[in-house]
């Protein structure tokens, strides 16, 4: 994505299939690549799991109905739908000041996540992807940041507007 292509060929499937894309012009030049990534990425994962698990994805609250309470209920809901597939073990959600922590235990993607931060490249942290478009589905623009703890522990530190 450093050197971004404005068209190009886009693999489909696993035979080698392939379409001519042309980049969409919202998006922008390369800066903007890896955060229009993330956005997608973080939308189809989130759809997928509003689509296959209404019994216990999270609800996105109606508009005026937002509360901080709700929104950590979802986020909660949110990473219980990827331990109930056994993504990872665990998980602990923990209020900050400022927004909240979400700590998965043994991601499938520990190992990836840890080399990929390293190399500085685009993360595979599908659950803080996912838990980002929840938040954005809610009205509420969230960051994140994250870090590796413990051995087996990935920490997304989520901050939002002040004053939620």
């Amino acid at each position: 994505m450093r050197q971004g292509k404005l068209v190009f060929n886009e693999l489909i499937d696993a035979n080698g299939t392939s379409v001519l894309v042309t980049r969409d012009a919202s998006v922008g030049g390369n800066e903007n690549l890896a955060s229009a990534h993330a956005t997608k990425v973080g939308d189809a994962v989130f759809d997928a799991i509003l689509e296959r698990y209404p019994g216990i994805a999270p609800r996105v609250p109606a508009a005026g109905a937002l509360a901080r309470e709700a929104l950590l209920e979802g986020v909660k809901a949110t990473a219980g739908v990827f331990e109930f597939n056994d993504y990872h073990l665990t998980s602990r959600l923990a209020p900050t000041g400022g927004g909240f922590e979400l700590a998965v235990v043994a991601p499938a993607t520990l190992w990836s996540q840890q080399v990929l931060a390293l190399r500085g490249d685009i993360p595979n942290d599908f659950e803080a992807k996912a838990v980002e478009a929840y938040l954005r589905r809610c009205g509420v623009g969230a960051t994140y940041t994250t870090r590796f703890s413990g051995g087996a522990e990935v920490v997304h530190e989520f901050r939002w507007p002040q004053g939620l």
